[in-house]
């Protein structure tokens, strides 16, 4: 698994590691032969993405491949129906159609039909003085998707906070707050990227702390999240695992996966998502096996051989998933459990380690990981531990970090790659 900015590339420019790395994992023809994935907090499509990596790096990579901050959403299907509104840049209908969603708004529909609430913008003042707009019947706003930072800060916010005291219809004031704000389901949570310019630039990470912000300077309470999603929420890591395993499945390796390494730039988002999802693989684990062991003891019948038990084991392991008993004790945090009823293939590593390389976010002459007086970087719902942010190995760049999962794992590197 990669993240792209500050790995791969920095902006639009491929780094020379990353295409020498990308020799190790694809064929002289550029056809994988490693399972790999991309694993980014931008919300850019998939096809965009997977087109200027192809181009950059010189082999095929296919939008499957991509895994986006929004793209675990497609399996958030009890919101796909729900009237949406979907904040970010881009091509947002088309995005949202692609994850599955069927009736989505933006917020240029909500500044059409509440004319009057975005004054912000003194230009809009001068208009609705001069046309005296009247806007346009609007059914309520069910839920909120952020999948990336918008370009209109002042005007997000603004209506945002009106849309989630007044419960998704801001025709009037309201009388008291909602006990529970409008779900919002938000993408991306990176407080900084790094791109071209020499310092890191604000994510969508620092558009949520101003509305958390502002959503408790106004109402007194805490903003709630239905979903945390992209990194480093464990759903990604998750969603990347069953991306990975259909690969290798279409590549004909037959063997279950059981090691993922995820390389990133940035501790804070990056390596503690590999820290949080290799928790979660260890405690789902020793949850089902205490879970079957506890089942067997007390059955009558005997399992009658070894294949049985797999049999049962598997069966009961997903049967505590679907219930939920699992995913609570091993994501405590309620914004960031993966959803009940989602198909994924079977979740098989049993490990996540995360390398950190040099090359973007993370200054290893600047920063120490173990200082605790450092301010965390990390978001609100995500434990400020700093073991997490602690990789299984250091590397200047992604090709030498992948040369250092090979020589772990016993795969000769080519001659022709290191010479």
């Amino acid at each position: 698994m990669f993240d792209v900015d500050g790995v791969i590339a920095r902006g639009s420019a491929i780094l020379e590691a990353a295409k020498k790395m990308m020799k190790l994992l694809y064929d002289a023809n550029g056809h994988m032969i490693v399972p790999t994935t991309f694993v980014t907090n931008s919300c850019s499509p998939r096809a965009d993405k997977a087109k200027s990596l192809s181009e950059g790096l010189g082999v095929t990579v296919v939008p499957e491949q991509i895994i986006n901050a929004q793209a675990p959403l497609s399996m958030f299907k009890e919101w796909h129906d729900k009237h949406i509104l979907f904040l970010g840049q881009g091509p947002l209908r088309e995005q949202a159609k692609e994850l599955g969603f069927t009736n989505v708004c933006t917020m240029d529909d909500v500044c059409e039909a509440y004319p009057l609430l975005d004054v912000v913008n003194h230009e809009n003042r001068k208009r609705i003085a001069r046309e005296h707009p009247s806007g346009k019947t609007f059914p309520r706003v069910e839920a909120m998707v952020i999948i990336g930072e918008p370009d209109r800060w002042d005007c997000h916010l603004q209506l945002l906070i009106d849309l989630l005291i007044t419960d998704g219809m801001p025709t009037q004031p309201p009388k008291a707050f909602p006990e529970h704000n409008l779900p919002i389901l938000a993408c991306n949570m990176d407080l900084v990227f790094m791109a071209e310019a020499c310092m890191p630039r604000y994510g969508n990470g620092a558009f949520l702390i101003c509305l958390e912000a502002l959503y408790k300077k106004i109402t007194g309470s805490e903003l709630e999240y239905t979903a945390l999603i992209g990194k480093p929420s464990e759903i990604t890591y998750r969603h990347a695992e069953h991306v990975l395993a259909t690969l290798a499945k279409d590549l004909g390796i037959k063997k279950p996966l059981r090691k993922l390494y995820m390389f990133g730039d940035n501790p804070e988002v990056d390596i503690v998502g590999a820290s949080l999802y290799d928790k979660y693989i260890k405690c789902t684990h020793r949850l089902s096996d205490t879970s079957s062991s506890s089942s067997s003891s007390e059955s009558s019948d005997e399992e009658s051989d070894h294949s049985n038990n797999n049999h049962y084991h598997h069966h009961h392991h997903h049967d505590l998933l679907a219930q939920g008993s699992i995913e609570e004790e091993a994501i405590p945090v309620k914004s960031r459990r993966i959803p009940k009823g989602v198909e994924f293939s079977e979740q098989t590593a049993d490990a996540c380690e995360g390398i950190l390389v040099g090359t973007g976010v993370y200054n290893p002459t600047t920063t120490d990981l173990r200082d605790t007086t450092k301010p965390s970087y990390g978001h609100r719902d995500i434990e400020n531990d700093v073991t997490l942010k602690l990789p299984g190995q250091f590397s200047p760049d992604v090709y030498e970090g992948v040369k250092f999962v090979f020589e772990k794992e016993g795969v000769a590197i080519p001659t022709d790659i290191t010479g």
